[in-house]
C-alpha cells in the first residue's frame, strides 16, 4: 500500500496543470538551498559526499517548484543508484565517491545551466536510451518506480521550457545537464 501511494503521488504530480503550477521571480540559491535541506532531512545515509556549488545571484521568473523536484530527483538518483554494488564496471576506489551540484549563467543565451555530476559507475549502455521512459527502472522489486527521471525529463521540456541532457561512461561516473531559460516560457 505504501508503495501504490507513492506511485499515485508521483502520478499527481506528474498531471499538475501548468496554470496551477506557482511561477514567480526567485533566487536560484533558495531553490538550491531548499533541496540540499531536504535531502539532509530525509536521512538517506548517502554513500557519497554531496556539495553543492551555486553561482552565485542568479534570479529566474520561472517555476521554483518543478525545478527544485528536478535537482532534487536527479541527485536522489544519483545517490541510490551511481555507487551501488553490482555487475557494472567498477569506478576507481582511490576517489572518494562524491555528487556536486553545479550551476552557471550563460549571459549571451540568457539560459541556465545545473549539472548534477557524480563520480559512480556510469550508466549501462543498455540501459542508457531508456532512463527518460516512464516506469523504467533497474530496481524493480527494490523501491524503484521507474518515474523520477521521466518527471524531471517533463517538467525540464514542458515546464521550464529547456532540455535535460545525460553524458556518461561506465566505471567514470554519470553528469546530467539541465538548461534552462531564466524566464520560462
Amino acid at each position: 500500500l505504501d508503495r501504490a501511494g507513492q506511485v499515485i503521488r508521483l502520478f499527481k504530480q506528474l498531471a499538475v496543470d501548468r496554470g496551477a503550477v506557482e511561477r514567480r521571480v526567485f533566487a536560484l540559491d533558495d531553490v538550491l538551498s531548499d533541496v540540499q535541506r531536504l535531502l539532509s532531512a530525509r536521512e538517506m545515509t548517502p554513500s557519497a559526499a554531496l556539495r553543492f556549488e551555486p553561482a552565485p545571484g542568479i534570479v529566474l521568473d520561472s517555476y521554483p517548484g518543478p525545478l527544485g523536484q528536478v535537482v532534487e530527483n536527479l541527485v536522489s538518483n544519483a545517490l541510490m543508484h551511481a555507487f551501488e554494488p553490482d555487475d557494472a564496471p567498477r569506478r576507481d576506489t582511490a576517489v572518494s565517491p562524491q555528487v556536486i551540484v553545479r550551476s552557471q549563467l550563460d549571459r549571451a543565451t540568457e539560459r541556465l545551466q545545473i549539472e548534477v555530476i557524480d563520480n559512480g559507475q556510469g550508466i549501462d549502455d543498455q540501459v542508457l536510451p531508456r532512463i527518460f521512459d516512464p516506469f523504467f527502472t533497474t530496481r524493480r522489486g527494490r523501491g524503484g518506480t521507474g518515474i523520477g527521471l521521466h518527471l524531471c525529463h517533463h517538467f525540464c521540456t514542458q515546464v521550464l521550457g529547456g532540455r535535460v541532457t545525460v553524458s556518461t561512461q561506465p566505471g567514470q561516473g554519470s553528469r546530467f545537464t539541465v538548461q534552462i531559460p531564466l524566464k520560462a516560457p
